[in-house]
């Protein structure tokens, strides 16, 4: 669980280049945990759910106004 928190804020930047919905999060220190986390470690996690978004495998795209 701890690897997964220090990963949250890169995933999340992951989802957001590929355009999808990302959580409002408060009070976790994503960001702080991150910089601990180093570039290279980040950079990994983002690519990794960036391509997983564009596989579909992480839920519901973004909701388009209609």
């Amino acid at each position: 669980q701890v690897r997964k928190k220090y990963a949250v804020w890169a995933r999340y930047l992951g989802l957001k280049v590929a355009d999808r919905l990302v959580p409002e999060v408060h009070g976790l220190r994503v960001r702080e945990l991150a910089k601990q986390a180093g570039l290279r470690a980040n950079l990994r996690e983002a690519r990794g759910t960036r391509r997983r978004a564009h596989q579909g495998r992480t839920g519901e795209p973004t909701p388009r106004p209609a």
